[in-house]
């Protein structure tokens, strides 16, 4: 149901005092008059309809000879939880243009339903338009004058109908509602073009300095003067005089009106439009209040009934959507989106503009997979003109600005029907292999000459979810050097990129049922299919770890906190998905780091593969990286598959360390069939002699790199000729010993 914007609840004024006002030349000539005098209660007049809602056979509405306004009769309804409707006989208004209608309505204290004043054009067949709303505090004891403009489209029609409706409430079954002296009138009310002034912004809740004002607009074709005309809030008969001398508004001219000019001036210094000071402002309620306009005569020329649930707060104006609609629905009033917060003197920021397509709303009703996501988009065209040729952008936000970047998009679609205004359309789009975890995808209408770009776009959250076991803890630094910063490392065990947003790592509950949880959030966490995130408690491990300096920034992040609090004696971590999902678990102990390691501090634990069960400490070994740990990197111990027996390699081979800078040094790579062990490799010469120790009982993983320069332990150069490298190690987990070597030849370049 919509409401005219001309409602006018609560006119405290008679209506033969409004008559004497009005000049020979204007005075309204009535096409309906109604006053319920000529009947014997409780009959309607011929043609008048009621519903019968609470006796079968038996009108709702019925004339009444007691408590009337003109004698003898007038017209009564009981009961306001009920929607009970009185209608008038067909009214016959070819070559005419109807102005108003009037009434004198009265109502008991306990009947709290508003009454809705409603026009058909197909004799009462349907009701399209609301005139506007009686309001609950109009006649509260006492008779009071009501009166609503007539659309424009009554204009010449024969078979207008006017209707009044209850609008229900949940009390007031004993209350009581009478109306007396119905007119439809042709004419103006006082000369002056009332009905093309509106209330355009309000604002109520005023920024500290900022007086409250109210911004009028004339959306007539001509002039109106202000001079005698009158502004109240709930109370109607305080009312404040807006201008005693002429004030002329012309066409799509502003108007403000406030308690202080200068005090508005000092705290929206860019108003350009006229304002003027009332006398005696109203004080406007945060929570809601009524703004009534009047002309001179006493008439209402606008009304509206305005609820904090509409808009405006804390130095944001409450601003009218479309200037041709009602005054009194919610839908057609919202907050300012100016970045002032108000647009006073200029056209409002939410304003109704020819072409304007708007995004509303981003759903996920069916499948949310790995393999699809349903993704439904409703757009509306909130403009005047049709649009008959849009497009839509949907998009990945992954760096949550709110744009369309190319990276980002997933998918295109061409609108082929035209949207009439005010009509929505709900568009399909298929997401095919949505990447795992939390997204905030961004739809983006496109329409050509679009006059507001500020609504074209729409964001929603949609979880598509983690299969457990896709993302590992995969390195814990739970003991760490004086200085050094506790760290956490997950693993994306899966070939596809896993968003890590909002996930949660949290650790063994203490007696007192507390525990410590660290969130990713903020942002996207797009974590690439075997690839490392390190959760480090602060940003000094930078000078720690070399693999945080070298790895992508969006891969490394910083808790800002003092220490995870990760236990030394051991402790239990859980890593949850957005959704909830536990992604991996780990009770970790000191007995999970490498035996044949003793001195364990500042050295990380680290997964041997992601492919292995992480809850068994056979799975887990120590770091042996000079560092201590690896964040961010490939673990010093992992291995995918063990060789099958060491080996040691040098390459080049020949080498010649003339320090000519080809072939300097030799590099020996080794490979140990087990994870972890310590190592000792020596270079020997062809009698059997030791040369150089390049490792002595040093912590190794299954593989790695040392170097010879071609010197003895005395720095020395060693002779041209053929050497002996020998690599030693033993298991500690085991007590398994294995042997490697290889010949290396030291040369001299030609």
């Amino acid at each position: 149901m919509h409401e005219h914007r001309n409602l006018c609840p609560r006119v405290i004024l008679v209506i033969v005092v409004v008559t004497a006002l009005q000049s020979r030349a204007q005075e309204s000539i009535d096409i309906l008059l109604e006053s319920f005098d000529s009947i014997v209660p409780p009959a309607l007049p011929a043609g008048w309809r009621s519903s019968q809602r609470r006796s079968a056979g038996m009108n709702d509405w019925g004339t009444t000879s007691s408590t009337t306004y003109s004698p003898p009769g007038a017209v009564l309804v009981t009961n306001a939880t009920l929607e009970q409707y009185l209608a008038t006989p067909t009214i016959d208004c070819r070559g005419k243009t109807p102005n108003r209608v009037r009434m004198i309505v009265r109502r008991s204290g306990t009947f709290t339903a508003l009454v809705t004043v409603e026009l058909s054009l197909d004799s009462g067949v349907t009701f399209p338009m609301s005139l506007g709303t009686i309001g609950k505090e109009t006649g509260n004891g006492v008779y009071q004058p009501a009166e609503f403009a007539v659309s424009e489209t009554a204009a010449g029609q024969g078979a207008v109908v006017l209707r009044w409706r209850i609008l229900p409430e949940a009390t007031g079954a004993s209350g009581t509602f009478r109306m007396d002296d119905i007119r439809l009138t042709l004419g103006g009310s006082d000369g002056a073009h009332a009905d093309s002034v509106i209330i355009n912004e309000i604002m109520f809740t005023p920024r500290s300095g900022e007086p409250e004002w109210i911004e009028l607009l004339n959306i007539g074709h001509a002039n109106t003067d202000l001079r005698g005309w009158s502004l109240s809030d709930a109370a109607t008969t305080a009312r404040h005089g807006i201008a005693g001398n002429s004030v002329i508004v012309s066409p799509e001219e502003y108007v403000i009106l406030t308690s202080d000019t200068a005090a508005l001036f000092g705290s929206r210094p860019g108003i350009r439009a006229r304002c003027l000071q009332t006398d005696g402002f109203p004080s406007l309620n945060n929570g809601g209040d009524f703004v009534h306009l009047f002309t001179r005569s006493g008439g209402c020329a606008d009304s509206v009934e305005y609820h904090a649930s509409w808009g405006g707060a804390a130095g944001v104006s409450l601003e009218r959507i479309d200037s041709k609609g009602p005054s009194n629905e919610g839908g057609n009033w919202t907050s300012s989106v100016d970045s002032a917060g108000a647009t006073p003197g200029t056209t409002n920021s939410t304003a109704r503009r020819a072409c304007d397509l708007a995004a509303v709303r981003m759903l996920f009703p069916g499948r949310c997979t790995l393999e699809i996501c349903d993704v439904s988009l409703t757009i509306r065209n909130v403009g005047r003109n049709p649009a008959p040729s849009w497009s839509i952008l949907l998009c990945d936000d992954v760096n949550r600005d709110s744009v369309a970047d190319d990276g980002e998009v997933i998918g295109r679609m061409s609108g082929t029907e035209t949207i009439a205004p005010g009509d929505s359309v709900t568009c399909a789009v298929e997401w095919v292999a949505p990447v795992p975890g939390k997204h905030c995808l961004r739809a983006q209408v496109i329409l050509e000459g679009d006059e507001r770009q500020s609504n074209n776009g729409v964001s929603a959250v949609v979880l598509i979810p983690c299969l457990p076991g896709s993302v590992r803890i995969n390195e814990i630094m739970y003991e760490p050097l004086s200085g050094m910063p506790e760290f956490v490392e997950l693993v994306n065990a899966s070939v596809s990129a896993i968003d890590l947003e909002d996930c949660a790592l949290c650790d063994r509950p203490t007696s007192g049922g507390t525990m410590n949880v660290w969130k990713l959030r903020g942002r996207a966490f797009r974590l690439p299919g075997g690839r490392y995130m390190a959760l480090v408690a602060d940003s000094s491990g930078m000078t720690w770890f070399p693999s945080l300096r070298a790895a992508d920034p969006g891969l490394v992040v910083s808790m800002h906190a003092s220490g995870l609090g990760l236990n030394n004696e051991g402790d239990a971590l859980v890593l949850r998905s957005a959704g909830g999902v536990v992604l991996d678990s780990v009770a970790y102990a000191p007995s999970f780091h490498t035996p044949d390691i003793t001195d364990t501090k500042g050295r990380s634990l680290e997964l041997i593969s992601p492919a292995l069960d992480g809850i068994s400490g056979k799975n887990w070994g120590t770091c042996v990286d000079p560092s201590g740990g690896t964040p961010a990197a490939r673990n010093s111990i992992t291995v995918a598959v063990f060789p099958s027996h060491a080996t040691l390699l040098a390459s080049p081979n020949p080498f010649s360390p003339d320090g000519d800078g080809v072939d300097d040094v030799a590099v020996l790579s080794y490979s140990l069939p087990v994870r972890s062990s310590l190592i000792r490799v020596r270079v020997y010469d062809v009698r059997g002699r030791p040369l150089r120790e390049l490792a002595n009982i040093i912590p190794s993983g299954t593989e790695g790199h040392l170097v010879w320069d071609g010197r003895d332990d005395q720095g020395r150069r060693a002779r041209i000729g053929v050497y002996i490298a020998i690599l030693e190690a033993i298991d500690g987990a085991g007590g398994m010993t294995f042997a490697a070597k290889c010949v290396v030849i030291l040369a001299a370049r030609l």
